[in-house]
């Protein structure tokens, strides 16, 4: 959003970033926020709950929703609960952001872009449809037959390219982001970032490393409770529960000799000392639930469950 001075009418709205899984909106998110509010790894399917990133500069606030990808494979519990949390963004947004990567429209970024626009809200949105990784584009000539394809399928109020990785193009979709946001006061403090309290902030970085260190399927059957966590000034004691659905998922992670709890504590206690701005104890644990993905119960009291 712009930098203008404060004295002027101010500006408030959510934003809903959407697209399929894997495309690049918890980067975005993070990049437009100036800090790390989403976790972020190359597996699909990483964000299971809507994160709201704050987003204050000068007059204007937006609040940006980082959510789920949207995708059709919805067999599992946990996968049509994720679909629906992004779906369930839509309703409460002033303004939508499609991200496609700029390579080119895959069928599973139009099956998406189908299954947003059956929601009765997201046609009266103001669209803009943001190409992500453009840099990675070769020749540079190519970016221009990108856009002219996604002029091809919709009316955008605006189609800009840009890599939040690098931050080209960011700057313009915080302008016209900024057009678009209703007046009105700010629903947060200016120096806010997130919604989210910090015991599901240190959850998230427990489980952002699971799915950087774990095979292809085992992340997606892990989640993460944080059982306590206990703030002193200078140390926090946090144990947290890694939940698996069968023992030979256990078994992987912890790895031999537990070496792989070991790397996943390691970095994931640094990540949460560069959050919490403290030296932090973690203890964790890995404890088997079977079936929990596909259990309702199960998923709501993990707080995956916008619902709630």
């Amino acid at each position: 959003m712009s930098d203008e001075p404060a004295s002027q009418t101010r500006r408030f709205g959510y934003v809903a970033v959407v697209g399929r899984p894997n495309v690049g909106k918890s980067t975005l998110v993070n990049r437009l926020v100036g800090a790390k509010v989403s976790i972020v790894s190359r597996r699909a399917q990483t964000t299971r709950a809507s994160v709201l990133g704050i987003c204050t500069r000068g007059h204007v606030q937006a609040a940006l929703i980082d959510t789920p990808g949207v995708h059709e494979d919805a067999a599992r519990v946990l996968n049509r609960v994720m679909v629906r949390n992004a779906l369930s963004a839509i309703k409460n947004a002033d303004v939508g952001l499609f991200l496609v990567e700029a390579s080119a429209m895959q069928t599973l970024d139009r099956a998406a872009l189908e299954r947003v626009m059956r929601i009765e809200k997201a046609n009266a949105l103001p669209w803009i449809c943001c190409l992500t990784k453009s840099d990675l584009v070769r020749p540079r000539e190519q970016l221009l037959e990108r856009i002219a394809a996604a002029h091809a399928i919709r009316n955008w109020h605006a189609i800009i390219p840009l890599s939040a990785r690098k931050g080209h193009g960011v700057d313009d979709l915080e302008q016209a982001v900024s057009e678009l946001l209703p007046t009105g006061p700010h629903h947060f403090p200016d120096d806010h970032l997130s919604d989210r309290s910090l015991k599901f902030m240190a959850a998230e970085i427990i489980r952002e490393q699971l799915m950087r260190q774990l095979g292809d399927e085992v992340p997606h059957r892990t989640a993460v409770h944080i059982e306590a966590f206990e703030e002193s000034e200078k140390i926090v004691h946090m144990r947290a529960v890694i939940l698996v659905e069968r023992e030979g998922q256990k078994a992987i992670v912890i790895g031999a000799k537990g070496e792989r709890l070991k790397s996943i504590g390691s970095k994931a206690r640094a990540g949460l000392e560069t959050l919490l701005e403290k030296k932090v104890n973690l203890k964790l644990w890995v404890r088997v639930r079977p079936n929990w993905s596909n259990s309702e119960k199960a998923v709501r009291a993990l707080g995956i469950d916008e619902r709630l």
